[in-house]
Parts: C-alpha cells; sequence; structure tokens
C-alpha cells in the first residue's frame, strides 16, 4: 500500500506540473499582441466598458446602465481597478462626472484598455485547473489533461480573451460550477451547495446563457435525492440552499439589475433582436445547425469535430452519469443560444472546454482499445497518443501562432490610417463605415455610419454632399455579398462605387498583418 501511494502521489504531482506547463503556455498565446491596434482602435464592445466603469468609479453611482451581457463579472473589477489606481493613488479621475472622458483617457486610452484586458486574461488563466479537473473527475486525468491541452490552442478562444469581453469570466465561473456541481455529486455538502449556487449566479451574471448551469445543479440534486438513504427533509434544505445561493449571486454581483428593471428590460430586449446584419436570417433549427456544421468545425477544426461526436456517441454508450450530465449541459446550452434570433460563433465559445474533454474523451478511448487488441507496450501506446495529440495540434497552435503575430503588428486599419495622413489632403472631407481606419485626431472632417450604404442607397448623394473620399470595410461589405438576393439595393451600391470611383488605396490581410480590406475612393466632382 505504501508503494501504491507514493506512486499515486508522484502521477499526481506529475500531472500537477504537466498543468503548470500548460498554464504557462496558454499565459504566453495571451499575452502575445494583447495590445492588438492600441492606442488608435479599441475593439468592439470595450469602449462602453471602458467609459461605464470609468464614470462608476469617479461618481461612486455602482449602476452600469446597461445588462445587455450583462457582463458584471468584468465591469464591476474593472471600476475597481480605475478607482484604486487613479482615485486612491493620484486622483486623476476626480474630475470626471457622468459619461465624461476623463484627461486619462484622452491621454493615455491604451493604458485604460490593457486593464481590462489583463482582466480577461486574468479570467481565462484561472479557468484551465478547473477545465483540467472537470475533464478528470467526470473522465480521468489522462482526459482531463488533453482536453486543457486542446483547447488553449483554439485562436477563437484566445482572441476574445484579448480584449473586453466577458467570454473568458463565463469561462471560468462555468468550469467553476461544473467543478462544484460534481463535488456536491460526491459530497453533497451544504457548504457544496452554496459554492455551487453562488458559483451559478456569477456565471449567470458573466453571460446570461449560463442559466444554463440551473438545469445541472437540478439534476444532480435529483439523483442525489432519490438515491439518498438519509433524511430527505435535510437534503431538501441542503438543496434550497444552493438554489437560493444561486440568486444570491446574481443578485449581489448585478443589483441594479433590479433596481433600474426599467433599462434591464430594454436591454433584454434588445439582446434578443432579430436583425443583425451577417448574423440573423436563420430559424432556430437553422441556427442549431450553423453551429454544428460551421461554427464548431471552423473553431476547432473538422477532426476535431469528428472526434468530439464520437466522444459523444461514447458517453452515450457508457451512460456514466457524470459524463452525461456535462453532455447534458452542453445540449442545454446550444439549444438556449439557438433559440435566439441571431447567430455568432463566439456564443459556443464558454462550452468549448467541454467539446475539447469530449475529444480527448474519443482520442484516449481509441489509442486504449487499439493498444488492447494489438496488444501494444506501454511506451508503443504512449508514442501512439502523442503523435495523435501532435496531428491533432499542429493546424490550430500554427493558425494560434501566425494570428498572435499579425495581432503584435500594425493592423490593416492602422496601415490605412497612416496612408491617409500622408497622401489626402488636410481638412478634406472623408465618408466611412466601420472596421476602417481610425482617424481620430486628425485634420480631416469625418463622418462615420455602419454602413455607407445604409446612409445613402445611391453614392451620388457623397457627391451630393461635398465629400470628398469614401473608406469601405469588407466587414461590411461583404455581409451584404453574402446574402445578394436579400440585400439588392446595397450590394447594388458597392457594386457602382467599386466601378464609378477612383480607387486610390487598398490594403488586405496577409500571413503577417492581420485586420480588413480596406479601400479607398476618390469622388469626382463636376468642375473638379
Amino acid at each position: 500500500m505504501p508503494l501504491l501511494s507514493n506512486r499515486y502521489f508522484t502521477q499526481l504531482n506529475v500531472n500537477n506540473w504537466i498543468v503548470l506547463i500548460i498554464i504557462g503556455i496558454y499565459s504566453v498565446l495571451n499575452f502575445w499582441g494583447v495590445e492588438k491596434n492600441l492606442p488608435y482602435i479599441p475593439e468592439v464592445d470595450e469602449q462602453h466598458k471602458v467609459e461605464r466603469a470609468m464614470r462608476m468609479a469617479s461618481t461612486g453611482d455602482l449602476n452600469p446602465g446597461w445588462f445587455g451581457h450583462p457582463g458584471s463579472t468584468v465591469i464591476y473589477p474593472l471600476t475597481a481597478v480605475y478607482y484604486v489606481r487613479y482615485l486612491l493613488l493620484d486622483g486623476s479621475l476626480s474630475s470626471v462626472s457622468g459619461s465624461e472622458l476623463s484627461k486619462v483617457y484622452d491621454e493615455n486610452p491604451s493604458e485604460l484598455y490593457l486593464a481590462g484586458r489583463l482582466i480577461s486574461i486574468f479570467y481565462a488563466i484561472l479557468s484551465i485547473p478547473f477545465i483540467y479537473l472537470v475533464g478528470r473527475n467526470a473522465f480521468n486525468a489522462r482526459v482531463g489533461l488533453l482536453g486543457t491541452w486542446l483547447f488553449i490552442l483554439y485562436p477563437l478562444v484566445i482572441y476574445h480573451n484579448q480584449y473586453i469581453r466577458t467570454d473568458s469570466a463565463a469561462i471560468f465561473w462555468g468550469m467553476l460550477s461544473l467543478w462544484l456541481c460534481i463535488r456536491i455529486y460526491n459530497n453533497p455538502s451544504i457548504w457544496n451547495q452554496l459554492f455551487a449556487g453562488f458559483s451559478i449566479g456569477l456565471s449567470i451574471a458573466s453571460r446570461y446563457f449560463m442559466v444554463s448551469l440551473i438545469p445541472v445543479l437540478l439534476i444532480v440534486n435529483g439523483k442525489l435525492f432519490f438515491e439518498s438513504a438519509t433524511s430527505k427533509k435535510n437534503f431538501l434544505l441542503s438543496m434550497l440552499v444552493g438554489l437560493l445561493a444561486v440568486c444570491l449571486g446574481f443578485t449581489l454581483s448585478t443589483p441594479y439589475f433590479f433596481l433600474d428593471s426599467n433599462t434591464a428590460i430594454a436591454d433584454l430586449r434588445n439582446e434578443a433582436r432579430e436583425f443583425h446584419l451577417g448574423a440573423d436570417g436563420l430559424s432556430r433549427f437553422g441556427n442549431f445547425r450553423w453551429y454544428l456544421l460551421f461554427a464548431f468545425p471552423r473553431s476547432i477544426t473538422w477532426p476535431q469535430w469528428i472526434l468530439t461526436i464520437a466522444g459523444i456517441l461514447i458517453i452515450i454508450y457508457r451512460k456514466l452519469f457524470l459524463q452525461v450530465l456535462l453532455l447534458g449541459f452542453v445540449i442545454i446550452y446550444l439549444i438556449g443560444i439557438s433559440i435566439s434570433g441571431l447567430h455568432w460563433q463566439r456564443w459556443i465559445i464558454p462550452i468549448l472546454p467541454m467539446i475539447a474533454i469530449f475529444c480527448s474523451q474519443a482520442v484516449i478511448f481509441g489509442v486504449e482499445v487499439l493498444a488492447k487488441k494489438l496488444q501494444f507496450k506501454p511506451s508503443t501506446r504512449n508514442g501512439l497518443l502523442i503523435i495523435l495529440v501532435f496531428i491533432l495540434s499542429a493546424y490550430p497552435a500554427s493558425q494560434l501562432i501566425m494570428m498572435d503575430l499579425r495581432h503584435s503588428n500594425p493592423s490593416t486599419r492602422v496601415i490605412a490610417r497612416e496612408w491617409i495622413i500622408a497622401n489626402l489632403p488636410e481638412r478634406s472631407k472623408i465618408a466611412q463605415e466601420w472596421y476602417t481606419a481610425p482617424l481620430n485626431d486628425t485634420d480631416y472632417f469625418v463622418d462615420e455610419w455602419f454602413s455607407l450604404a445604409y446612409h445613402a442607397i445611391d453614392f451620388d448623394v457623397y457627391l451630393q454632399e461635398g465629400y470628398d473620399f469614401l473608406v469601405v470595410s469588407d466587414r461590411i461589405y461583404k455581409r451584404f455579398f453574402n446574402e445578394p438576393d436579400r440585400y439588392r439595393n446595397e450590394v447594388k451600391f458597392y457594386t457602382d462605387l467599386f466601378g464609378k470611383s477612383q480607387l486610390l488605396f487598398t490594403i488586405e490581410p496577409s500571413k503577417t498583418v492581420g485586420g480588413p480590406i480596406i479601400r479607398v475612393y476618390k469622388l469626382v466632382h463636376t468642375g473638379g
């Protein structure tokens, strides 16, 4: 027994060291290129989080005035960072009131945005041990290690970790919640109920879709209730504590959801909208099919997705409770995001750790079956596993490295800004759409719309309004060209613009330069 015990703890220490190595690699991949386009361009949704956090820190009014995600586990920590850094230490935010930007923001926006991005990365790094623990406790240590390894190489995840979003917070609180639910199954104490419920509340406070964790808690407790030989009354009390803790965790982290209910309801209605260019137009079943046939394969590669499906079939065949429980969570979550009128690839991020674990289950199971049938030696079996892991990791790892390399260089948007400043006359009148050149702090007269085709269906209108140049981005116009029958007028606008105006400059992304395709057109005025 002492010998077995020593071997057990030796293996445990080895696994812990592997997890630490994975954390180190994941940290490098997240920090590499984190500045992106700063100080010129914050990423999508970052500015409103920074502005709200600054207002809350400087005024003491802790109502964010927005509950779209709701994102409380990001906005409030960011508020605390700003309060400590700028109010307690140097008081540089003391003059800010309402929604005004501070002098700090005007002079050094990079510092403010990087603080928020570091919070996102901090959540991402903290999630790694719990991904491993969930995989180890529901499957085995090998599945947990391999699933954690595959997960850290998903470019989609790291891309969103590197700016101020709630995806990494949802992963952290979600994986912590799943681990705590597993702990309830193994030890249904009132403390485990309390911690699990509170963590689920914080998960929902990060992303509403994480409400899918509540059925996990209910199913675990339901199974334990019917199988329990102890007092049903005491167990019901413990179960009730867990459910109340869910409400407590959400309420304490997002109190103004109830105190400012009118705003919360309006934001929920906006989140439930049916229209968003490039992310709508499918039925509920169409959304579900889109996630299965497009979002998952594109996020993790087709080989991993096929293995994931195999892993799911193995789970269904074995019918082990904890594994089926995790599969149920993924299915409930997927149904939840499919019910929305919109579909976004990034919405699958909180369940990608489970997808990586299911994929790993198929790999480990397949190698073990093959090794048993062919009577491989342990060294041969391990060698085969290493080769398979290398094959599965090679492509996503190369894509991830190239992505971080692109993020460490100026993007096409920054290059377009530099070209415009160097080549277009000062005080020119420019109309541009989103995802083009950041022309703040320049001498140009700039108007910007989401799409130039939305402002004027005929580009001659821009001539009549006195614009000299139009700047467009393929992140906008490609959305129309992808659905030409639905957006005939918008497609005609861009087709006419491309064919009838003078193209002065175009910049495209490359292996080392990220960003959209940006085009600059000159409008020729009559007599000009």
